[in-house]
Order: C-alpha cells, then structure tokens, then sequence
C-alpha cells in the first residue's frame, strides 16, 4: 500500500476496442489504477491480455458475476480461469468476492498480483461493522466494501466503518454508499486506500461517480489526504453549487488547511454528528436545513454556541467546530450587507422603505438587515401566514408592493430563473431602486433582466454568495481572502454549469440523436430547437417545410435559439439552420460551447435516403446539400471548439467522446 490514496479509474466498455480507445484518454492519464471490468465487454475474456498490457497504469481486474450486478454469465470455474488469466498477464490487482474459495484464493495470488477481497452488499447489515473487519482479515492485500443504497445516517456509518478500520492514515479497507457521491471523496480522508471514479463521464457502470479528472479538480484530491479536515456544504441538491469551487480557491491562497466538498442529504444530522466524530472543521449551509441546524445545535446546550446573527436571523449557515464546540453563525447577513454596499450607499435606506420578497430563512435575513439598517422591511410574499412570522409589515399584492417606494427590493425566493417570470415586476417600482436576487446563475435571473430593463441597480446573487463565502474563511482562521479572485472563480464555474454544450451541423449529422445521449452522459437537460417549435406550433417541422412555410418556420428558429440562452445547463441540438440567424447564433455561441458534427456528403446523403427530409430548394439533394454545405459551414466551423467526424460513429460513441472532451477541458479550466 501507499502512504496516500489512489485514485481507480472504472468505465463500462462495450468492447474491448472501445476500451483500449478510453486508455488514451485524459481520465486513464490521471487515473493512479485502472480497473479493467472483463465481464462487461463482449469479448472482454478473450482479450484480458491484450488489454492488461495496454493499460497506460497499473491494472485492477474485475469479472464480476451477473447477480453481483456484472455480465459475467458462464460458469465460476470459467470466471476463475479469468481471473487467473489477468494475473499472468501481469495485472497488478486482482478484485476477488469474499466468498471465493480458499483454493481459487490461493491460485489467483500466485500469480504474483496483490488480492482486493471485496463484497457488495445492496444496503449495510446490522452487523456491517463485523463484515468490514472480516474482509480485511482474509487473505489478501486490501479490502473493499460497498453499499448500492442507503442515506445520510449510512453513509456516516460507512465513513465510521472505514476510519475504525484504518486506525490512522492510509489503511486497508475502501467503500462508499453508491447513492450518497460525497462518500467517495470522504472515504480518502477516513483512511480508504482506493477511491473509485469514471475514466469518462457516465461511467457506463450503471453506478453514478465523479470522473477521474472531476475528482482532481473539484474535490482537490491533492490536498485529500487521511485525517485532513472537510468543510461541507450542506443542503437538499448542492453537487451544481459553485461554493466550494470558491472557498477550497480561497483555502489554497490563504489558508486554513481544510478541503471543502458537497454533502446533498434530507436530514443535517447526521453531518453534524460527522463534524463532531471526524473532527472536522464545519460546514457551509443551505437550503433547506439552516433553521434545522439551528434548533439542532441549540439541542446540543452546553456543546454548541450560536453567535449574535444566527439568534437574530433564526437560521444558522455556517458551522465551525473549535474544540468540542460547534459554533453556529450567519454570514447570510453580513454577505448580503457586503453585496449592497458595493453597488449602493446602504446607509441612504434608513427611513426608507426595503423590500423583501419570499417568507424564508433567506427572507429573514435581508428583514434583520432592513432593520439595521434603520429601513421599514416590507414582506411580500405567496404564504401570508410566513410573511407575518417574520415581524414585518407585510403586503398583499405586487401594487401594494410598489406603492411603498423601496430604496432597496431584496427577492430571496426560488422563482425566476433565468427565462422564467419573476414573482414580482420591478417595473411596478415609480423610483430608481437597488434590486438584488439571492438567485445564483451565470446569466440575469428573471428579476434581474426585467430591473435592468426597467432602470434599476442589479446586484447579482453571486456578489451575496461570494461576499458571504469569504466571512466563512475568515470564521474557519483564514486570513481575508481576494474577494475578487474568489468571484473570478465562481463565474467561471458558473459558466461551465450553466452555459450550454450546442451542438451544431448539417441535416443528418445526427445532432438530435447524439444530444439525447450527451445530454444522459453528463446529466444536463436535453433541448432540441426543432421539437421547442413542433411544441409552439402543434406541427412537424417537416409538415412545415412541405407546406411551404419556410419563412415562419425560420421566424421560430430565431426565437427558440434565443430562449435556449436561458436554459442553464442544457445541451442544445440546433437545427440545421442555425447559421441562417447570425445575431442568434452568435449570442449562444458566445455563452455556449460549439461542437460541430460533421460527416461527408455521401454519408449523409445517404442517412438522409433512409430518412427522407424535406426538400428546400429545387435542386437535388446532393446540389442542396453543397449549397448548405458552402453557406453555413464556415460559421460552423469559426464558432465550434470540437469538431467530430460522425462518419464512421454509433451515436453512443460520439456522446462519450464529446462528453469525455468537456471533463478534460473542464480540468483545465
């Protein structure tokens, strides 16, 4: 073993070929073991050697049976034979079930590879613990134990399990809770001596885990070592929150020595007890647990101390232990009081009306604020009954609103992404206001794109996300970061979550069948311009065009091609006449990342007999096809980043190549 843990990079291959062509990927470079699944490609057994020896890192050979979840469907003599076969060949590690028999343990490590004794279990048994310190006294060289379900309290026992089991730094024993992805990265700093990751993204494992690449960056798995201190960001989603992007940025320049990493659960409990068994040093939270972790530290009396604004606010968003002591605070306040100022005199509110739009835990802080500010707080919102408990003057309708004349308007609800409505007008407003949205986006919320409109100051959600994030590094001992820098960072990942993969091409270069499964690969939303304008109009874009209604049907495309700005994360499958529409088409490209699909006209002539298209001109289709081909190609092609030839290409393997190229470049963002 190694006195740090080793990152196994995993894939799925459909084929041996296919995975000998994900060797000479960026994620097998930066994998520290590849895990070889013989089971899984058709012709896996009948290539074990060839593919022990083309790995570019040392291999993990696996051949799982099909009721472990693998494809492994002969007998366990044939299976065993495998195995054998993967040792010859010179692989280094061989995953061996715990309930192989002596004898076949005995002829596997003869080969001379080290044994990975491993069970998998579909969720921890009562007798969990027991089962782990079985698995690491068999024989062998290192253990692997892992549950495919479970939740929040699981995933602390598997963490507990691993760190007993290791007794300080890097021990024998690596496991996760598949449903729970924090585990795999906590696992490293419990002492797990492997943690497994996608050579590419999907995986192709049926399993969802961080990439090889994803794991590097995100996680800061240099800095990941046994015993280092987790500052978690706590909520119900938060694996898209750029937060931790900013702070680990903020921990690496200033300090202190800590990696912060996301930890999406229901119930916030079980992460505090973690804070406290693993001594680690707190955590960032979100919605929809500050009020919960509030009362839960108050519950905790004498172990536990809630400062000033946390009292005040009635929510708790950062947790830092010291000691034995938790200590609850709110940088929400001081954060979203930071943000203000930067684009306003704050002290001008007093007197003044400051309105509050939504009844949460975030609606509570801007009201604390307002009354700091010496301002009259003003709470509209949809739950009445909410809004009263805040101990504000509350409103009725978005007129009554507007007829207090806010200095500033502060919308702390979950409404109006960008594209979407806002809960409320700002147009309403008779004056000039500072309007700031607690909603964080790479582009305008709702709120914000109708306020500019409108004429007021915008204040970004991420000025209050940054603003807050550096009084938490400050809280953990670290010296006060370069709120420019951390904001740099956190636009960047902003864009890199919200921008959209376009995809772009001829007809039949396959930009709809390939977005769907791109868009599965990466987990993205999945947007097609041609079936956003058949669900407008009721009609087939081929009904269309057959009609003769080409000049409506590009009308539409300008339109969809627009509002496919303001679809965070999707991957968009444009029409092949997205160059028709420069301004449109420009603007997506500019927040967007192009990728060209592209074959030769014969190849997609020839798809296009097979599915016959609509005809737009009077020329043939292969006179049509040039002419298209002249036209548009050139904007194509200055505007993509990746060009793919599709050629030769199932659908399947051209998602996972683009999709593997987005995570290299993601890494070296």
């Amino acid at each position: 073993m190694t006195d740090r843990p080793q990152i196994v990079g995993t894939w799925g291959a459909r084929s041996a070929a296919e995975l000998l062509g994900v060797f000479r990927g960026p994620g097998a470079a930066a994998a520290d073991v590849i895990e070889v699944r013989i089971d899984l490609p058709d012709d896996g057994p009948a290539h074990v050697r060839e593919l022990v020896a083309a790995s570019p890192k040392p291999v993990l050979a696996t051949c799982r049976r099909r009721a472990e979840g693998g494809r492994f469907a002969a007998g366990e003599r044939d299976r065993i034979d495998v195995l054998l076969r993967a040792g010859d060949a010179g692989a280094a590690w061989i995953d061996v079930e715990d309930d192989v028999t002596d004898r076949d343990v005995e002829r596997i490590a003869g080969t001379g590879a080290k044994l990975l004794r491993s069970r998998h279990v579909a969720t921890l048994p009562d007798d969990a613990e027991s089962t782990a310190e079985q698995l690491v006294s068999m024989p062998g060289d290192a253990a692997k134990f892992v549950a495919l379900h479970g939740g929040a309290d699981d995933a602390l026992r598997m963490l507990t399990i691993l760190r007993d089991v290791s007794r300080g730094g890097v021990g024998r024993l690596c496991g996760h809770v598949v449903d729970v992805p924090f585990t795999r990265p906590a696992s490293a700093v419990v002492g797990a001596p492997f943690v497994y990751a996608a050579l590419q993204p999907g995986g192709r494992i049926g399993l969802a885990m961080p990439t090889v690449l994803g794991l590097r960056r995100r996680a800061r798995w240099d800095r990941l070592r046994p015993g280092r201190p987790i500052f978690l960001l706590l909520g119900a989603r938060v694996e898209g929150s750029v937060g931790p992007d900013m702070l680990n940025a903020a921990f690496e320049a200033t300090g202190p020595s800590v990696v912060a990493l996301t930890w999406s659960l229901d119930d916030p409990a079980p992460a505090i007890e973690a804070i406290r068994r693993f001594r680690w040093a707190g955590a960032a939270v979100t919605i929809p647990h500050k009020e919960r972790v509030l009362a839960s530290l108050r519950a905790c009396g004498a172990r536990a101390a809630i400062d000033a604004d946390a009292d005040a606010v009635g929510a708790v968003n950062t947790i830092v232990r010291a000691g034995e002591t938790l200590a609850g605070h709110n940088t929400d306040l001081g954060g979203l009081a930071d943000a203000l100022a930067l684009h306003a005199d704050t002290g001008a509110a007093s007197g003044r009306a400051f309105l509050v739009l939504g009844a949460g835990g975030a609606a509570r802080a801007a009201v604390t604020l307002a009354s700091r500010l010496g301002a009259r707080p003003i709470v509209f919102a949809r739950r009445p009954e909410a809004a009263a408990a805040l101990g504000a003057v509350t409103v009725a309708t978005a007129h009554d609103a507007a007829a207090t004349r806010p200095a500033i308007v502060v919308d702390a609800t979950p409404a109006g992404p960008p594209g979407g409505t806002p809960c409320f007008d700002p147009g309403l407003l008779p004056e000039r206001a500072v309007v700031l949205d607690m909603l964080v986006y790479a582009r305008p919320t709702a709120m914000l794109a109708s306020a500019a409109r409108a004429g007021h100051v915008v204040v970004p959600g991420l000025a209050m996300l940054v603003a807050q994030a550096a009084r938490q590094v400050v809280l953990l001992g670290g010296a006060p970061p370069d709120v420019r820098g951390m904001r740099a960072v956190g636009e960047r990942a902003l864009r890199r979550r919200d921008a959209p993969i376009v995809l772009v091409g001829l007809r039949c270069s396959g930009k709809s069948t390939v977005g769907e499964r791109l868009a599965a690969v990466l987990g993205r939303t999945f947007h097609d311009t041609d079936r956003e304008i058949e669900h407008l109009t009721g009609q087939s874009v081929e009904a269309m065009l057959r009609a003769g209604e080409e000049p409506r049907f590009r009308a539409l495309e300008d339109q969809v091609l627009r509002a496919a700005l303001d679809v965070p994360g999707a991957v968009v499958a444009c029409g092949g006449g997205a160059a028709l529409h420069a301004e449109a088409f420009a603007a997506l490209a500019a927040f967007g990342t192009v990728v060209l699909l592209d074959a030769p006209d014969g190849v997609l002539l020839a798809r296009r007999a097979v599915s016959p298209r609509a005809a737009l001109t009077t020329l043939s289709p292969a006179e049509e096809l040039a002419g298209q081909r002249d036209a548009r190609m050139s904007v194509y092609r200055a505007a993509a980043r990746l060009e793919v030839d599709v050629a030769s290409l199932d659908a399947q393997t051209v998602a996972d190549r683009v999709a593997a190229w987005w995570d290299a470049d993601a890494a070296a963002d």
